[in-house]
């Protein structure tokens, strides 16, 4: 709104500009040069500043799926984690957290495709993490697995987090 008033006031100024320096003109043709300036501050006012706003909700939108989606995968990591703490050898439980954790890459992948995230980096970390999944899961059998490529994707998504708080 604000830029469709600035658009509306500076179209008001040049058409008193035109009229400063089209005095001389007779009434017919400076009511057409007014004219004109007036259909192109309403096509301004009327076609491009929606169409800027509702471009940058898209984006606005797209960030927030974004960021909610890396907080899930947060959220899904620290489950993991903390299983691994308190009950490493039920295993049905571990399978189902990788799982969920899985589920919640693919979502992340997902809705993250058309977010800018700030380091370039990011978008092909969180790709080869997704193909690093298959090998950490299969390590995951293990009696003492190693867990870190939990902390690669914790790492991640505190890097995407902050890169999606800045923008």
């Amino acid at each position: 709104m604000v830029l469709a008033a600035a658009l509306f006031v500076i179209s008001w100024l040049i058409l008193r500009a035109v009229r400063f320096k089209l005095s001389n003109l007779a009434g017919p043709e400076l009511e057409l040069a007014a004219l004109i300036v007036a259909v192109v501050s309403v096509v301004l006012a009327g076609v491009y500043v929606p169409n800027r706003i509702d471009h940058d909700n898209r984006i606005q939108q797209g960030r927030s799926e974004c960021f909610a989606s890396v907080v899930t995968l947060r959220r899904a990591t620290d489950a993991l984690e903390l299983g691994y703490l308190v009950a490493p050898l039920q295993r049905d439980q571990r399978l189902g957290d990788w799982r969920t954790l899985e589920t919640d890459l693919e979502n992340t992948q997902f809705s993250c495709r058309r977010s800018e995230l700030a380091p370039p980096g990011d978008r092909s970390a969180l790709e080869v993490l997704r193909r690093d999944f298959a090998a950490a899961r299969a390590d995951s059998e293990r009696r003492d697995p190693n867990t870190d490529f939990i902390a690669r994707v914790r790492s991640w998504s505190t890097s995407a987090m902050q890169s999606l708080q800045l923008r």
